[in-house]
């Protein structure tokens, strides 16, 4: 019933109107779902429609408030007279309005345009049910009629009726946008309080099916009349207290606005997210330029800025920002300034980056990231023969000179250090753990794109694919830029995963086996059996040719190609078996044929790449937290992911890292293992599954899971077993021990003592030398500072991480022994420290005093002006390349002095007061030692056998020894016992009661005065 305030309901709810006005959706989106640019249209763009049934608008909405009585049309018809008759819509138009007659083939759309009644909602039934929801939605509404069912009947008695009205509502919209001034004002408010960001968009409003047809008499039109005129009247009584019915309806529909979870831009994380939905600037800046382009400022603790489309200027404050630059078009470059915090980037590969604080990290994408894989840089590394300045990782390149980071040619970092934003460049490690060759082969079928044979790149470069699917890629041989592999896109999201998606040995056949070779798997798309792969077949569609230009196991744009689209036109399934292994190592097993349109064949072969198992990494592309990243990275080996993504996956690994990094010394002793297990996927294993030789299982199994390779030993009887025997279970427990010093190393020079080790686990640009390099001196300077102060634990401590930080890696190795050779040269302390630790002894510019390691092998370093130093050393083992050096730099053996002093051996190498003496050395226990000068190396025997020793005692009673060379012992005074040994010696006992004992030689043996006695050795060749 027309202007029945009580019969509304509200057919469109608030928080519905908004979705599909901010979001093109019924719902609001989740908070996860707000990071994306997706929700970013085009300015032009419009919603979906929103359709509405119209007899129920008509009857319970807007359009109860729209009779036949707001039409002047309709007034002039039951107040005119007209002949008796029925007259069509065209007809009482023309003899109403004479002055604008309608042209009897005028379309319906041209009558709308003249026939509306407009019916504000503002206006309209204030203070009813629906009131609120259908003044915010609908504002003014427009009312037409059916033109063609419409008949204006004059009777013969002269009263008059209208049959077949339908009015009904025109189509609609919502927006903010409206003709009335007061509207305007405000949907101001309300838009910038819904839609900071622009992103809303009009939504356009049908109403569909039909309206009743009525029939309007005299009477009838009198009545609507009357209740026109007590609707407006009680309508005009509340808007003559217009403020205090809009303070009222704003209040009101503010709080079902505040309340709508279609307006909350708040993410999963706490974070406000703002996009680039604008036609306007700030203040006009950058408007004097293109379209699109826009600049979003941030000063929320925490937010998110979505650029989308253009080249957009993002701007965080100092809260954990995500900046999202990326957008379909790979030229547009946007600027991302995180300001402080840990921000997250995520950029297509035009942008540039600045970050004040270096904290945060970068997805890469390419195109819109709601269907885009995001890819997050972690950075790489740079092998012997790489390009200068150029690193690689996980299918990214990374070039930097000290300055900007660019990345794959385009993405910049302006003002890059090493570090930053979690990409970490690197020299790459030579070995990891191993227990044995981690070598493997798998196979694809690849194709012979340019006729000239299968090509194929070395195993070892910087090309990883996941194999075998199981989340790691693997370093690996790889199929030539100008070949393709044959490839099928089973999960249809774009790329190709991993070897499942392949045609080789880790494709899953129906059986779910694994395939023999790749044309064991394609044959099963051979639906006619006839031997070949062609358009017969279902599969042909969807097999497509991957042509990995740039040869970093990713698929780029470009590079995948529909088979159906190329000059293929079938595939051989029939093969012959080869062994042919091509220059790269890799083994060309199968062959068939390709058939090409005009007749020509090229080679299908399916080759086995040689793969390491071990060097590998995780392609999970997890975002890391922010207290994740701060704390110690280690990159991962084999089966075993980097221990940030680990801990990201595993939060009582997380914890297990705090507790160790806050440990006292003696307690993270204790911890170490257990940490070790859990992050290495080997806790849960029974200690004593693995044989009665190795004292726990889980040390095997960790290093299975980092070599990503099963441990099988080999019996003297040829039997392999997973079981490692007596003589294989030591090897093994020494190479877990070897990891395990190097993760207790890492995790402290990344945790406890980050800012001495920082700068030299990651190189730095050293703007006083204008190159790229790793910076001991705060490490130098600690160690100073500690053996100063006396604090030798501690000093010892920093020097053994910094030795086990290299375990891995022999460049490492080789800066930190060049680092301590110039820090030992100048504190002898630390020299002594540094042998201790090392077994490198290296002598400073004073007087040191070395103690040298029991049973182990030492290396002593001097050269001109080291002082006159003490060495007290037993020595190591009788074979020569096990002994102790002592080495000379700059000192030749024939100007170089030994003297002997007593049991001492003094050693003058420099012709200066320089000397070296080995305390003790000519008692028969202490002489393992090798001299090594420029020119010349002499053992214990060379030296004995060249020189003449000399030694006298005093006027006391001596027990004097020769050593097995050449010696002149003299007793003195006193009863003295001379022992000659080995060698032609001479002998003199002086005075006194002497016993002289000559030793094999051909020995002198003088008794002097007293009564002696004289034992020669080799009787036959002594003189006595």
């Amino acid at each position: 019933m027309a202007y029945d305030v009580n019969a509304g309901k509200d057919l469109v709810s608030v928080d519905e109107i908004l979705a599909r006005y901010l979001w093109n959706q019924e719902t609001a989106p989740s908070p996860s779902e707000l990071v994306d640019d997706k929700w970013i249209r085009d300015a032009s763009a419009k919603g979906d429609a929103l359709m509405i049934d119209a007899q129920e608008y008509m009857t319970h909405g807007g359009g109860r408030f729209v009779s036949a009585a707001d039409f002047e049309l309709f007034k002039n018809f039951f107040s005119s007279e007209f002949s008796a008759g029925s007259y069509d819509f065209i007809s009482m138009w023309n003899i109403l309005k004479p002055e604008k007659p309608l042209d009897p083939k005028i379309s319906n759309d041209e009558k709308v345009k003249k026939f509306t009644r407009a019916i504000s909602q503002y206006e309209s039934g204030i203070g009813s049910s629906d009131y609120l929801t259908r003044a915010f939605i609908f504002g003014s509404t427009s009312f037409t009629i059916d033109f063609d069912s419409i008949k204006f009947v004059v009777k013969a008695d002269g009263t008059r009726e209208i049959q077949g009205l339908k009015i009904i509502p025109c189509e609609d919209n919502f927006d903010f946008d409206s003709s009335n001034a007061a509207a305007n004002n405000f949907n101001k408010g309300f838009k910038e309080k819904i839609d900071p960001s622009g992103i809303g968009r009009t939504v356009p409003i049908q109403f569909t099916g039909d309206v009743s047809a009525v029939t309007v008499t005299d009477k009838d039109f009198a009545q609507l009349k009357k209740a026109k005129m007590e609707q407006l009247s009680a309508d005009a009584d509340l808007i003559g207290r217009i403020p205090e019915v809009m303070s009222y309806y704003l209040g009101e529909i503010m709080r079902l606005i505040k309340i709508s979870p279609s307006i909350n831009y708040t993410d999963s994380h706490g974070r406000k997210v703002i996009y680039d939905g604008k036609d306007i600037f700030h203040d006009g800046f950058l408007k004097a330029k293109s379209a699109g382009l826009l600049e979003i400022f941030s000063d929320d603790p925490d937010s998110v800025l979505i650029g989308g489309g253009g080249e957009d200027i993002l701007q965080g404050g100092n809260g954990d920002d995500l900046l999202i630059g990326s957008s379909s078009c790979s030229i547009e470059k946007d600027m991302l300034m995180g300001g402080e915090g840990y921000d997250t980037y995520i950029a297509d590969k035009m942008d540039v980056i600045e970050d004040s604080d270096g904290e945060g990290a970068i997805f890469n994408v390419d195109g819109s990231i709601s269907v885009a894989k995001k890819n997050i840089l972690t950075g790489g590394s740079h092998y012997k023969n790489d390009p200068k300045y150029t690193y690689y990782g996980h299918g990214n390149k990374y070039y930097w000179d000290g300055e900007d980071l660019i990345i794959n040619d385009g993405l910049t970092v302006k003002n890059f250090k090493n570090g930053d934003l979690n990409i970490r460049l690197r020299e790459e490690d030579d070995t990891r753990p191993d227990f044995k060759d981690a070598e493997d082969i798998r196979s694809p079928i690849i194709i012979d794109m340019n006729g000239d044979g299968v090509k194929t790149t070395a195993q070892g470069k910087h090309t990883y694919f996941d194999h075998d699917g199981n989340g790691f890629a693997e370093n690996t041989g790889w199929v030539d830029s100008n070949d393709a592999l044959l490839v099928l896109d089973r999960n249809q999201n774009g790329l190709i995963d991993d070897g499942k998606e392949l045609f080789g040995s880790n494709t899953l056949l129906s059986s779910g086996k694994k395939a023999q070779n790749g044309f064991e798997a394609l044959a099963e798309f051979d639906e006619n059996r006839d031997g070949v792969i062609d358009a017969a077949d279902s599969v042909w569609s969807r097999l497509q040719l991957w042509q990995d230009k740039n040869q970093n196991g990713l698929v780029d744009e470009g590079e995948l190609l529909s088979l159906s689209n190329t000059q293929i036109t079938e595939i051989g399934l029939k093969y012959l078996k080869g062994d042919k292994k091509d220059e790269n190592g890799h083994e060309h097993r199968e062959t068939s044929q390709v058939t090409w349109a005009d007749g020509h064949q090229t080679d299908a072969t399916d080759v086995w790449f040689k793969v390491d198992k071990g060097d590998t990494f995780n392609t999970d592309n997890l975002a890391i937290d922010k207290d994740i990243a701060k704390l110690p990275y280690i990159q991962g080996f084999g089966n075993v992911s980097d221990l940030h993504t680990a801990m990201q996956k595993d939060a009582v690994l997380k914890e297990m890292v705090k507790a160790y990094l806050t440990a006292d010394t003696k307690t993270r002793e204790s911890l170490l293992n257990n940490l070790i297990y859990r992050w290495t996927g080997s806790e849960q294993v029974d200690p004593v599954s693995r044989g009665k030789y190795i004292d726990d299982a889980r040390k095997l199994v960790t290093l299975e899971n980092l070599t990503g390779s099963d441990f099988l030993g080999i019996w003297c009887s040829g039997r392999l077993d997973s079981d490692p025997h007596s003589h294989a279970a030591p090897i093994l427990i020494k190479e877990f021990n070897k990891f395990a010093e190097y993760v207790s190393a890492s995790l402290l020079a990344e945790g406890v003592y980050k800012e001495l080790f920082f700068p030299v686990i990651l190189a730095q640009w050293n703007a006083e030398q204008q190159k790229i390099g790793y910076d001991y001196s705060k490490l130098d300077q600690e160690f100073v500072r500690l053996v100063e102060n006396n604090q030798l634990a501690e000093a010892r401590e920093l020097m053994q991480i910094d030795k086990n930080l290299g375990k891995y890696n022999s460049a490492a190795r080789e800066r930190r022994q060049a680092n301590l050779l110039k820090v030992a040269r100048d504190n002898g302390l630390i020299a002594q420290l540094y042998g201790e630790i090392d077994n490198i002894f290296i002598s400073s510019n004073g007087n040191d005093s070395f103690n040298g390691n029991e049973w182990q092998k030492d290396r002593y370093l001097f050269r001109s002006g080291h002082g006159q130093d003490v060495i007290k050393d037993f020595g190591y083992v009788s074979e020569k390349s096990k002994r102790n050096d002592l080495c000379f730099e700059g000192a030749k053996l024939a100007d170089t002095q030994f003297v002997r002093l007593g049991n001492d051996l003094i050693i003058k190498a420099y012709g200066t007061s320089d000397l070296v003496t080995l305390l003790d050395y000519f008692n028969s226990d202490n002489r393992a030692f090798n001299f090594v000068f420029d020119n010349e190396t002499i053992t214990y025997e060379e030296l004995m056998s060249r020189y003449t020793f000399t030694h006298s005692g005093d006027d006391g009673d001596n027990k004097i020894s020769g050593c097995d060379g050449k010696d002149i012992l003299s007793g003195g005074a006193g009863n003295d016992t001379l022992w000659g040994g080995a060698g032609d010696d001479i002998l003199d006992g002086g005075e006194g009661n002497d016993i002289l004992e000559g030793g094999e030689g051909y020995d002198i043996l003088i008794g002097g005065t007293g009564n002696d006695i004289l034992k020669g050795g080799d009787w036959h060749k002594d003189r006595y």
